[in-house]
């Protein structure tokens, strides 16, 4: 019956016709556009924001000069001793000891060989022999890691309470140690309350200037001290360093 029915011109042209139609739907099928996801996107990488540089400070002002205590431009030293030094002012002249006021507002601190540190309000100041005062830099410490002038004023003001003068013939002879006196540098020579010290190396303690001079001359080296016990006039080696 099919075959009977290709031979049949209507039909064999409606198949022909389907045919065709099919051709053409696949083809138009092959030039459509085809749609595919889009490709993904690599991350960015995006830069640090550019700062501005930071401001730069301005250097610190230089220090102003420390002004004189009032009436220390007049002061002029005289001279130097290993416990004071002598100070004019015009005519008169007077000796102050280490740790006295030379004048209201000024303390004397220490001594140097040509030059005298003078302790004020507004910092230590330098007087040397024919010159003005001018502003000194801190004291360098010592081993101890105290200023040497705070150690001598400390020397000076034990030997002061641990000692006394023994006076003979409208004089002094010597100093006696007093008990309970806390001397370390006496004691380190063996010297014991009721012990008159009359002599460090060759200088005759006879005087409260000379007792206190004592200090500066014991150093790092031996040096003799002559004291009395009991009538009896001893020997012995005293140092700093034992």
């Amino acid at each position: 019956m099919a075959a009977l029915a290709l031979h049949d011109p209507k039909v064999r042209k409606a198949a022909l016709g389907g045919a065709m139609a099919l051709s053409l739907a696949a083809f138009a099928w092959t030039l459509w556009p085809q749609t595919s996801a889009p490709p993904a996107s690599e991350p960015v990488a995006i830069a640090p924001p550019i700062l501005p540089p930071a401001p730069v400070a301005p250097p610190p002002e230089p220090a102003a000069p420390a002004p004189l205590a009032a009436g220390l431009s007049t002061l002029v030293l005289r001279g130097v001793l290993a416990s004071g030094a002598v100070f004019g002012d015009g005519a008169s002249q007077r000796l102050v000891r280490i740790g006295r006021d030379v004048m209201p507002g000024a303390t004397l601190k220490a001594i140097g060989v040509s030059h005298v540190i003078l302790a004020t309000a507004s910092g230590d100041m330098r007087l040397a022999f024919n010159r003005a005062a001018t502003a000194q830099a801190p004291a360098a410490p010592t081993a101890t890691g105290q200023p040497a002038a705070a150690n001598a004023r400390r020397e000076v003001a034990a030997l002061r309470m641990g000692l006394e003068p023994r006076k003979a013939d409208g004089g002094i002879r010597g100093y006696r140690v007093k008990p309970g006196a806390r001397l370390p540098l006496l004691a380190s020579a063996g010297l014991q309350p009721g012990d008159v010290l009359i002599a460090v190396g060759t200088d005759a303690i006879d005087s409260e200037e000379r007792l206190f001079d004592m200090p500066q001359q014991i150093g790092a080296d031996p040096v003799a001290i002559s004291f009395e016990r009991g009538g009896r006039t001893m020997t012995a080696k005293v140092s700093r360093g034992g």
